[in-house]
């Protein structure tokens, strides 16, 4: 165990950067302070009625609120919801806000020691990196103004990430697993996992080969609080996502959205059913993945392009996708931008912030009272297309990492 003399220690050789990481939660800390009052037409017209029925009710409310509200979500959030009531913080907003707040914190933690790993020699870089990813406009926004959970998701999706850059191979599919049990965008994440798993498949022990069933025991895990409240096992994860899930026909994109779909014409008139495309989307991202697996390449294509290209491929290429469906990408290419510190990297994660930036003013209304106008969803399709097929173009073409300038730290021991 640490002794107290340890950990004076400790604090007085990091006391530099445990300052700078001070500021930074302290600053981040206000600007939610300021936001607190912002509600969005989601916090208005859906959350916070959950979060009443839920303060009201007590625990039992975690089952009911299904039946009493239009609630979409597993009973994962709703848990969470009441677990924040018990503190009785007097404005319902800020209280609804904190629980996605305190996942970013979190995730900022984990982005601190993703980066921590690859620059160990680098004693301000991590702190800086973590800090700073506080305030990239997808995260300040997301949970600060639009009172959105995508943070918690997120949050485990990091985790996952950090398990595989450090061969934590079980660490990585339970910590998806969470992910999955909070929202299904967890699943844009698993072909990096598979990517992983495949190519260093020969070399995993048998309970090795075994670790993608460790994914299904989280959910079950997280439907016990459900199941407590009074719904079933099935129902308190697993059905609610087959009932949020449209995998019939109808309108296959959504208006500010940057999918494949924008570029067929009368998209709309056509009776497809959403399942069919997802079925070609997942074969041509696995056939991807096998590409990239059998391509002889540098760790660069493994650390730094793989867990950007196949999460963006899949929000591309999928139906029914909407406008927050890149979150977890936005973040993962911040964090390879720390890593690698090379301009073309940093460029990508910018283009995917202001990309979202521009999405998000029309929901928040940001720069005018009225919905900010709607931009053509080819444009945002064709910015995606661009940095997909640029990341594509770096693999097919690979240039040797001996001649990058990275130091050392894009090895993964």
């Amino acid at each position: 165990m640490l002794s107290l003399q340890k950990i004076l220690y400790a604090i007085q050789k990091n006391r530099f950067q445990i300052l700078i990481a001070f500021l930074f939660l302290l600053s981040y800390l206000i600007c939610i302070f300021y936001f607190r009052n912002f509600i969005s037409g989601d916090l208005s017209v859906w959350v916070t009625k959950w979060y009443s029925w839920i303060k009201d009710h007590g625990f039992s409310g975690i089952a009911s609120v299904y039946d009493n509200t239009n609630i979409n979500y597993p009973s994962t959030y709703p848990f969470l919801l009441w677990i924040v009531s018990l503190f009785h913080i007097g404005n319902d907003i800020l209280a609804i806000k904190l629980v996605s707040v305190i996942f970013d914190i979190l995730s900022a933690v984990v982005v601190y020691l993703i980066i921590k790993k690859f620059r160990p020699n680098s004693s301000f870089l991590p702190v800086l990196g973590g800090g700073l990813y506080l305030f990239i406009p997808t995260v300040l926004f997301n949970s600060g103004l639009w009172g959105q959970c995508d943070s918690i998701y997120s949050f485990f999706v990091l985790a996952s990430l950090l398990a595989i850059y450090k061969k934590k191979l079980f660490a990585a599919w339970i910590f998806i697993g969470f992910s999955l049990s909070f929202k299904l965008m967890g699943l844009y994440f698993i072909p990096v996992l598979v990517y992983h798993y495949v190519k260093n498949f020969k070399k995993y022990s048998v309970a090795e080969k075994l670790s993608p069933a460790l994914t299904v025991l989280p959910l079950l895990l997280m439907s016990i609080p459900g199941a407590l409240a009074g719904l079933s096992f099935s129902d308190s994860v697993i059905m609610k996502y087959m009932e949020r899930t449209d995998l019939s026909t109808g309108n296959l994109v959504v208006g500010n959205f940057g999918s494949f779909l924008q570029f067929i014409p009368n998209i709309g008139d056509f009776k497809i059913p959403a399942v069919i495309l997802t079925a070609i989307s997942v074969l041509l991202v696995g056939s991807l993945c096998l590409f990239f697996v059998k391509k002889k390449h540098q760790n660069e294509v493994d650390l730094l392009i793989i867990p950007i290209l196949l999460p963006l491929l899949c929000y591309f290429f999928m139906p029914l996708t909407h406008e927050r469906y890149d979150y977890a990408v936005v973040l993962i290419s911040f964090v390879i931008a720390f890593i690698s510190l090379k301009k073309e990297y940093v460029a990508i994660f910018i283009t995917l912030a202001l990309y979202d930036v521009w999405i998000y003013s029309y929901y928040l209304r940001l720069f005018t009272e009225s919905p900010y106008p709607e931009t053509d969803g080819r444009v945002f399709a064709l910015v995606i297309f661009a940095v997909i097929l640029y990341m594509v173009s770096k693999i097919v073409g690979y240039i040797d990492i001996k001649k990058l300038k990275i130091d050392s730290p894009i090895s993964v021991n």
